[in-house]
């Protein structure tokens, strides 16, 4: 998806991970519409949709303790990005959008090289992101600006892919706790919301307003 608001405004660029869920199952150009029409942008928008395949297709390339994910990282920082970002050159943001594992393998993408990365959109985290900050220091991601919602229903989330149990909401006050430790600018969210599509669409604009504002 490219937007084209003003030649002479600022470089976006957005990386949507479970980037078809979020076309059909989180209305994002409604959101991405919504957004700019609101917050009056100027300049060029590009948004690359990254969408893995089936579900389990999806587990084994975005968890971390699955082998291709190290491939994954690989391929993206030495092959996709680099493509993408000779494109674009001066790019004011670039950032990443995920839900639940999407949203790990965000953070997970963004430690592996943080200096390439402005904005993280984290959408119900799941399944331990904080371990990837655990080797970085505050100099390599004082730049950041990170966005983190998450619901008060999250916690004993059962996966319906693998039966196991997953304290969402838990995961996401360490991920926070950690950030702040790292001084790492944050807006942080907690809502009355079970781990589920409707709180991620419902949430969306704010999430997309965060990344063009701040």
């Amino acid at each position: 998806m490219k937007c084209h608001t003003d030649n002479l405004g600022q470089q976006y660029l957005l990386f949507v991970h479970d980037g078809l869920n979020y076309l059909e199952l989180g209305n994002f150009e409604a959101a991405f519409g919504k957004t700019i029409r609101d917050g009056n942008f100027q300049g060029k928008i590009d948004i690359l949709f990254i969408h893995p395949g089936d579900s389990w297709e999806r587990y084994h390339l975005y968890h971390q303790d699955e082998p291709i994910h190290q491939k994954f990282l690989t391929f993206f920082h030495q092959e996709f990005f680099p493509f993408f970002n000779s494109e674009n050159q001066g790019i004011h943001k670039i950032g990443m959008l995920g839900d639940s594992l999407a949203a790990t393998a965000s953070v997970s993408l963004a430690s592996h090289c943080p200096q390439r990365f402005t904005h993280l959109l984290l959408q119900s985290a799941a399944y331990r992101p904080v371990e990837f900050l655990e080797g970085l220091n505050r100099e390599q991601v004082h730049h950041w600006k990170v966005y983190q919602v998450v619901g008060l229903k999250e916690d004993h989330f059962e996966s319906p892919l693998t039966g196991q149990k997953l304290d969402i909401l838990t995961e996401n006050r360490k991920l926070y706790n950690k950030l702040k430790q790292m001084e790492v600018r944050t807006d942080y969210y907690e809502e009355d919301e079970e781990h589920r599509w409707e709180f991620w669409r419902n949430d969306l604009v704010r999430a997309l307003s965060y990344f063009f504002e701040k």
